[in-house]
């Protein structure tokens, strides 16, 4: 958990420290011949801007704008509106797409490096389950497990070492090309709008899709924090910790355990949360629903963005939380299985004891 707390102080530093002003030198195609006659118009505040001279206004990103858009005419303005309107929508919509937080922790148990991943590179919460973690977490286990991932398990648990390892590999390389694909996008939108709401401030849309990580890591926090309490059938499944001398001999087997999962997963999943637990979920949910209002807030500010501009912002968006979505998925039925797995071997284990006996 402090390595997740360093990465996203660093992410956040990166995001917000840009002191230098970017504005009004990068334009969307769909009118950018007009910005940029406009541009000639508005030379002196533009300077100023650049410059971050205030002698003649205090608001200088503000001044440059208003200057701009007074040399705008009515149509463009009115197609800015209507991207406006359909920025604004996005949060919502990418949250219908994106992980919720539930789903997030349950994975983080077995795979934490992975969730955490997932969490930077799916740019919306999902509002589904709010309140209900605790509860709905037994609900998300024990749903049907479709076709496609029975078919995916079953082939990579027939597969060696090596090629399991190879796709794992593969799977992280997919998800950290989302998360660039995510803060890339976040930058060439900010780069080529202005902010009614914040002029001046940069990578709003950067800040936004990486507070994510805050709002799972609560959850991620609160699974890591269960009282492991396995049942009788999967307790062979939950050793006791290896002492302080064995846990640091092997570095490379730690770092394995990070990345391939844990053999303990099946106990923080099945595991009981305690006060602190539920509350840090109720948080999630709350700053979940914040995070979509925030989002809101910024995209539905942004000006000089047409609307044909915005239909490749929200699909590049979309994207990343579409794949980040369905490798999720794939991970919780194969931890599905697996514990339905351990269950009935466990059974028939006990079984066999009994009628030995």
């Amino acid at each position: 958990m402090q390595k997740c707390v360093y990465l996203v102080t660093f992410f956040l530093v990166l995001a917000a420290c840009s002191s230098h002003p970017q504005k009004f030198r990068h334009w969307f195609p769909k009118y950018e011949y007009h910005w940029l006659e406009a541009s000639e118009t508005c030379r002196v505040q533009l300077n100023d801007y650049w410059t971050g001279n205030r002698t003649r206004n205090h608001a200088i990103c503000a001044v440059a704008t208003d200057c701009i858009l007074r040399n705008t005419t009515e149509t463009i303005k009115s197609n800015m509106a209507s991207a406006a309107i359909f920025l604004g929508l996005a949060p919502s919509i990418l949250a219908l797409l994106g992980p919720s937080v539930t789903e997030l922790s349950l994975l983080s148990a077995r795979f934490p490096i992975l969730a955490i991943l997932l969490a930077l590179a799916s740019p919306a919460i999902n509002s589904l389950n709010r309140f209900r973690g605790p509860e709905s977490s037994g609900e998300i286990l024990g749903t049907s497990t479709s076709k496609i991932a029975h078919c995916w398990h079953d082939w990579m648990k027939n597969q060696s070492p090596p090629v399991k390892a190879a796709v794992r590999a593969a799977e992280y390389v997919v998800v950290v090309g989302m998360l660039v694909n995510t803060i890339q996008v976040s930058i060439h939108l900010d780069l080529r709008s202005v902010s009614g709401w914040r002029c001046g401030q940069m990578h709003m849309p950067l800040i936004w899709s990486l507070l994510s990580l805050i709002v799972h890591g609560m959850g991620i926090l609160a699974v890591h924090l269960r009282q492991q309490a396995p049942s009788t059938y999967i307790a062979s499944q939950c050793p006791e910790p290896a002492g302080k001398g064995r846990s640091l001999c092997s570095p490379y087997l730690r770092l394995g355990t990070v990345l391939f999962g844990s053999r303990r997963w099946q106990c923080l999943v099945r595991g009981q949360d305690g006060k602190f637990g539920e509350l840090l979920f109720w948080l999630a949910s709350l700053t979940g629903i914040g995070h979509i209002m925030f989002g809101v807030l910024v995209f539905s500010s942004l000006i000089f963005v047409g609307a044909l501009d915005a239909l490749p912002v929200l699909a590049r968006y979309a994207v990343s939380a579409a794949v980040c979505q369905a490798i999720l998925l794939l991970e919780l039925a194969g931890m599905r299985l697996d514990m339905a797995g351990t269950e009935l071997t466990a059974k028939e284990e006990a079984q066999a004891t009994s009628d030995a006996k």
